[in-house]
């Protein structure tokens, strides 16, 4: 079980939520009254979630000398922002031409035909590169305002990004309005251009349509639903209803899956496993993968799946992370880069495991239907999700401890197990539920 409620560190903790909850509101009055402006909560919430969050993370003591980041990773970080920045954006004029010229915009959507027909018009996509320095007149001002909080909030204050402080007007500025009131954005996923735009357009007026990207989402009590929805206008699920402004839709993410997925022709299935690996810090990667591993090892009838996958998570389409993963993953396993769709290495093999649940590579298999087996880690289950996990848990899709889920693989014909599996009336409400495409 992950110990969502009680760490910090995670972005599902309740006591995080708290935190940013009351951090916020301090900002908030800080900089409207640094810059002489009046605005709402909602509109610094956009361009201030990531300082407070980043801030957050280091009280939780996540930036330690066991648990850094690879200087390597950070250089791959920065090339990879470069490249996106110097060749991917958009020029500036052309993506305010297409707010301008368009009443319904999306951001971040998958490439999808449907996304056009359903949302209006696609923004550009578009990164700038903020180069604002920090001025000393400017921090004695802040030291300060800095002077009448206590220390924690002290450095809270003091660490206020450039942007946000020194460059404020400037990049304000930067983005024209174009009859804000008669502007829909639909937001998916999007950079820090983009929290901008949304920041000035929906505090003079625009509608906010924000949509569920990932799994998380109405199964966890807390989680970035939580933020996301307090800043929208409507909140579109993936087919799940927990608040007023919860509006379920369907998963574009999940059929542009589909569509991958159906694409590719199996050409080597065999009996086997893919594990799609957790974790982006080397602390968190052996302590979420290590167990798994070495018991599926030790224990999985090796004369039943012939070919044993790891899959690590790539975080962008150039750089493997698959160094990162190589003193875990046990040698009966094939290592891949992860750079790879990964609908093409499920049609290598029989079954998915996956070592959490909630996972967004849960919805995706359920989606096609493909067969996966997990271990249940929500340690915050809503109550919609509660009925669902107890028929997955019946039906040994869903285990609680690794020996379950071995004992599971090692006794069950997958193939009809999972045809039988796929036809019960829960299962199919969950996918309408969780996984929804009409």
């Amino acid at each position: 079980m992950i110990h969502t409620v009680t760490d910090l560190k995670s972005t599902f903790s309740p006591e995080r939520h708290a935190l940013f909850s009351n951090y916020l509101p301090v900002l908030v009055e800080v900089l409207n009254e640094f810059h002489g402006v009046n605005y709402s909560i909602r509109f610094w919430s956009f361009i201030l979630s990531d300082y407070i969050q980043g801030y957050i993370t280091k009280q939780a003591g996540v930036e330690n000398k066991s648990n850094a980041i690879k200087k390597t990773d950070l250089w791959k970080k920065k090339l990879i922002h470069t490249f996106k920045v110097l060749f991917k954006r958009s020029k500036s004029h052309e993506v305010y031409n297409v707010i301008k010229n368009h009443n319904s915009l999306h951001i971040g959507f998958p490439k999808l035909s449907e996304v056009d027909d359903d949302l209006g018009k696609a923004l550009p996509y578009y990164m700038w590169d903020l180069k604002v320095r920090f001025k000393k007149e400017t921090r004695e001002r802040l030291l300060e305002i800095c002077s009448l909080y206590d220390s924690n909030l002290s450095n809270l204050i003091n660490g206020i990004p450039a942007e946000l402080l020194e460059g404020f007007e400037t990049v304000f500025n930067r983005i024209p309005l174009f009859n804000p009131t008669e502007k829909i954005f639909h937001y998916h996923l999007g950079s820090n251009f983009h929290k901008w735009v949304l920041a000035k357009y929906t505090e003079n007026g625009a509608k906010l349509f924000w949509y569920q990207h990932g799994a998380y989402y109405g199964e966890m009590n807390y989680g970035v639903h939580v933020s996301e929805r307090k800043l929208a206008d409507v909140y579109r699920t993936w087919g799940w209803k927990l608040d007023e402004k919860d509006e379920p839709w369907k998963a574009y993410r999940l059929i542009k899956f589909k569509e991958r997925f159906d694409s590719i022709s199996v050409t080597s299935a065999t009996s086997g496993i893919l594990i799609p690996l957790t974790g982006l810090r080397p602390q968190a990667i052996k302590k979420q993968n290590a167990p798994v591993l070495d018991y599926l090892e030790a224990n999985l009838d090796m004369d039943h799946y012939k070919l044993l996958l790891a899959r690590p998570r790539p975080t962008n389409k150039v750089f493997s992370r698959k160094s990162s993963f190589k003193n875990v993953v046990p040698s009966c396993f094939t290592l891949t880069s992860g750079l790879k769709r990964i609908q093409e290495e499920m049609k290598q093999v029989s079954v998915v495991i996956t070592p959490v649940i909630p996972a967004t590579i849960f919805l995706e298999c359920i989606h096609v239907d493909f067969p996966i087996v997990g271990l249940l880690t929500n340690d915050q289950p809503t109550e919609i999700i509660k009925p669902f996990y107890d028929f997955f848990l019946e039906q040994q899709v869903l285990h609680i401890t690794i020996e379950s889920l071995v004992t599971h693989l090692n006794t069950v014909d997958i193939a009809s197990w999972w045809e039988r599996i796929i036809a019960m009336p829960p299962y199919l409400q969950f996918k309408a539920t969780f996984a929804n495409t009409y």
